[in-house]
């Protein structure tokens, strides 16, 4: 669940707040051995696709069109390497992360960039989150790009349901 407190990303888990550290393993990151504050309080956009090879070149479009610099010698890095699940990729105050295929791989990631997000004290108001990908199925002509302003489930519902017990 996501709730506003004082306008920051909160996560309703208890405990998040008793733990020495949450590591955020699929993401290779941890809130105490990382400074996520530091790394990504400025996040106002989290671009999720399947494809990491699509994510990283999103990533990189991204520099061309913020035209985001970066320093000599360096080029963008994947931030979440060591975990072998996901790309993630930051661009000024972008995120581009790959999710894989499917409901659960795309959850696992969902939960985790919450939790970074509230790790990272960012604003709950400022923070938009994009789905890029593929509209296969749909019956257009490959190559169709398509704007929707809301993400359904298998049944054409506009919300998921995530039994928590």
């Amino acid at each position: 669940m996501l709730y506003t407190v004082v306008n920051k990303v909160f996560v309703r888990n208890a405990h998040l707040f008793t733990m020495p550290e949450d590591v955020l393993y699929h993401l290779a990151l941890g809130n105490k051995s990382h400074n996520l504050v530091e790394m990504f309080h400025d996040v106002k956009f989290v671009c999720f696709g399947g494809s990491p090879s699509r994510m990283e070149k999103f990533a990189f479009y991204m520099v061309e069109q913020l035209n985001y610099k970066l320093p000599a010698g360096h080029t963008l890095l994947d931030i979440s390497k060591g975990s072998d699940r996901y790309v993630l990729y930051k661009v000024g105050p972008v995120i581009s992360v790959s999710h894989g295929m499917g409901i659960p791989s795309l959850s696992i990631l969902i939960h985790e960039i919450l939790k970074l997000l509230h790790h990272a004290k960012c604003n709950v108001e400022d923070v938009v989150f994009f789905r890029l990908g593929t509209s296969g199925g749909l019956g257009l002509e490959p190559g169709t790009v398509v704007i929707s302003e809301e993400a359904v489930d298998g049944i054409l519902r506009s919300y998921m349901e995530v039994v928590n017990k």
